[in-house]
């Protein structure tokens, strides 16, 4: 697909959970980026936590909640992949956003950076090999681009200076509402699906909207 587009272009990976919400609010609301058209892309995951609808509906009201909130423009699309036969383990989100990304950019001319959603909190609290599966998503990317002309977009982080709390303290309710983080989704006939209230991410929304300022 080719998007004509007189500004340089933003593209967003974006999963519908706190930190990629965070990046796209950054994005469609901070001085630095009224420069740049913005392009958001979101993956259905197909995996065995089965989120994926879930997460799409959530994605969904975003889209719709953002153009009312901020009035700004920006365009989408999106692609499934399916690897439910991974029963013990599956690919890491982050590698699958380089990969994708890397791809995008390939084919989409115009755009100059590629944001993703790290916070704080993720480098605070992060697991023994965290930043080393950064490293590896950053090298995955750089070397699917590696036959490309021209010079590499950059790979931005809008919220990294900003705590998981901070980033959902600054979102308007209207925004932050809509927010997925749930790894347990409850599936209903008739209404969209809902959040377990139980899984650790569950619990932390919980206690960040506990924490917002009355």
């Amino acid at each position: 697909m080719h998007v004509e587009t007189a500004k340089p272009t933003i593209l967003c990976m974006f999963s519908g959970g706190l930190d990629s919400v965070g990046v796209l609010h950054q994005l469609l609301t901070a001085p630095e980026y009224a420069g740049f058209d913005i392009h958001v892309h979101h993956m259905h995951l197909l995996n065995r936590e089965e989120r994926a609808e879930a997460e799409g509906h959530a994605v969904t009201a975003l889209y719709k909640a953002f153009r009312e909130e901020t009035g700004r423009h920006f365009t989408t699309t999106a692609n499934v992949m399916e690897y439910r036969f991974m029963e013990r383990d599956f690919i890491f989100d982050m590698d699958l956003a380089a990969f994708m990304s890397a791809n995008i950019v390939r084919t989409m001319p115009g755009i100059t950076k590629v944001a993703m959603g790290r916070t704080k909190t993720d480098i605070t609290d992060a697991k023994a090999n965290f930043h080393q599966r950064m490293e590896r998503a950053r090298r995955l990317f750089e070397e699917l681009l590696s036959l490309e002309k021209g010079p590499l977009p950059e790979r931005i982080f809008p919220v990294l200076p900003f705590t998981k709390a901070e980033i959902f303290e600054m979102l308007p309710e209207s925004i932050r509402k809509h927010a997925w983080s749930c790894r347990t989704p409850i599936y209903f006939d008739d209404e969209p699906p809902g959040p377990c209230g139980k899984c650790h991410t569950c619990e932390d929304l919980k206690a960040m909207r506990e924490a917002l300022p009355s």
